[in-house]
């Protein structure tokens, strides 16, 4: 008769550790569905800004006038620079780079202010599955003492006899 009731515990505790590994196994496939979501939607988002500012990069280019900025290349470094024919200056970098930068950020902040929804959505997401993993692993330990408690009355019956 004990055989017997130590047999349904043993079997109850073998179908909970296939629950919990069902559980575990489940929660390792949407931690890696999640984060793939991200970094695809990362990449989504940084391709979408990339192609963004060279269009505003082309558009301001095409619509600013140099004015007195003379475009010339260096006869030993043979990079580009600008000169400025009225007062001499020489800038490394296209005298309009400085607007372009700021739409730059204006629009970095666009797309980021686009994407923090979804980011902090998925960041939530995540957060669950974590609480998730820790009710995994508390059931774990449960079973873990189960099993030691199986093992010690297995024990103790063996001696008996």
């Amino acid at each position: 008769r004990f055989y017997l009731r130590q047999k349904y515990v043993a079997d109850h505790i073998a179908a909970r550790e296939l629950e919990v590994l069902e559980r575990y196994s489940g929660l390792e496939k949407d931690m890696r569905d999640i984060r793939q979501e991200m970094e695809e939607q990362e990449h989504t988002a940084e391709a979408d800004y990339k192609k963004r500012a060279d269009a505003v990069r082309k558009y301001i280019l095409s619509k600013g006038k140099l004015g007195p900025w003379v475009p010339q290349t260096g006869a030993v470094s043979g990079r580009m620079h600008f000169f400025n024919a009225d007062t001499g200056e020489v800038l490394a970098e296209h005298p309009w780079q400085s607007t372009i930068e700021a739409q730059w950020a204006t629009l970095r902040g666009e797309v980021e202010a686009r994407q923090r929804p979804l980011r902090n959505s998925m960041l939530a997401h995540l957060e669950r599955v974590k609480s998730a993993y820790e009710e995994v692993y508390d059931d774990v330990f449960e079973l873990i003492d189960h099993q030691k408690q199986l093992n010690f009355r297995s024990a103790f019956v063996h001696r008996a006899w």
